[in-house]
């Protein structure tokens, strides 16, 4: 097993602590259940960018062009924080 250490905001890690003791377990169970939930193992680690460009399976045009799908990813990716040049 790995260590890790992530630093969390004070409400959160109350709110995690406040879980583990509601369910007799602890702060690191409920963290690694949030976290394993959050990635599930068969989820396709691309299908957000797929929903997202709006791919269609028909072979029909997809509803964005290509420079609109571009900057739609470049703010999609600056809001989950990773940088994206154009």
């Amino acid at each position: 097993m790995r260590r890790r250490s992530i630093l969390l905001d004070e409400d959160l890690d109350r709110r995690i602590q406040r879980r583990a003791r509601e369910r007799g377990t602890t702060f690191t169970d409920v963290a690694r259940e949030a976290l394993e939930a959050a990635f599930p193992d068969n989820e396709n680690p691309n299908q957000w960018l797929l929903d997202s460009i709006g791919i269609v399976d028909s072979g029909g045009k997809p509803p964005i062009d290509a420079d609109e799908g571009r900057e739609l990813l470049r703010r999609h990716m600056q809001s989950r924080g990773s940088s994206v040049s154009r």
